[in-house]
């Protein structure tokens, strides 16, 4: 790696050094989410069991079936990514980290470890508050509303593991607001009064992507998915 390159200003680079660079990083993400997908896809099957053990407390056994015979394989697959992009979180932000390294001042670019840590633990965060809060509240939803209507589930595995991983890697992406205003207030775009005096109308914001975000429309659920996006905010 070109330290010389790192430490380089935004405006010095040109449009095309700003593509090769995010390139690069694109490159190397990549190839740490395989090398974690490979690492993990000897535990897929406990991860299997994690993930669904939230529609297991509210939905009958067997009721999740597979229609294909290589559903399987692909499931695993896709399960061992998501696990490995989780054990290789550390390295994937550190690829951010660098690829904004240019822009930063010289005070600045100490912050790597401390932003390393905070984005991993955010996202972290998210994952766990969705999975114990927000997806056993939908799923006991989903189940009375089969209940209500006298219908037997059969659910496709391969759709409920696409909800629990999207729901799950939004959730981490959204705690993420900390470091992204951070951000914004270094380019001058808000400021904490900005923020302050925008607390009534971030409030109905979050609410309102509560109700868009949240997998059902539960009034609880979303309440749930909105007290820790305002306490990030906060």
């Amino acid at each position: 790696m070109n330290n010389t390159d790192l430490i380089r200003k935004v405006g010095d680079m040109t449009l095309m050094e700003h593509l090769a660079e995010l390139r690069k990083r694109f490159m190397w993400i990549c190839a740490y989410l395989i090398l974690g997908g490979v690492i993990a896809y000897s535990y897929s099957d406990r991860v299997f069991d994690l993930l669904t053990k939230p529609y297991f407390d509210y939905f009958p056994p067997n009721s999740l079936i597979g229609t294909g015979p290589a559903e399987p394989f692909v499931l695993k697959i896709k399960v061992a990514l998501f696990v490995g992009a989780l054990l290789a979180l550390p390295l994937i932000f550190h690829q951010v980290w660098l690829f904004i390294l240019p822009g930063m001042e010289d005070g600045e670019r100490k912050l790597a470890m401390p932003f390393i840590f905070s984005t991993t633990i955010l996202f972290l965060a998210g994952v766990v508050c969705c999975y114990n809060w927000i997806l056993p509240v939908s799923f006991g939803f989903f189940k009375a509303q089969y209940d209500s209507v006298g219908l037997t589930p059969q659910i496709r595995i391969s759709e409920h593991l696409s909800l629990m991983i999207h729901v799950l890697i939004g959730f981490g992406l959204i705690f993420q607001t900390p470091i992204l205003t951070y951000f914004l207030a270094k380019l001058g775009l808000i400021t904490h009064m900005t923020l302050i005096k925008g607390v009534r109308y971030a409030i109905v914001i979050i609410f309102f992507l509560a109700a868009v975000l949240t997998p059902t429309p539960d009034i609880m659920n979303q309440i749930l998915f909105a007290i820790p996006l305002s306490i990030l905010y906060l």
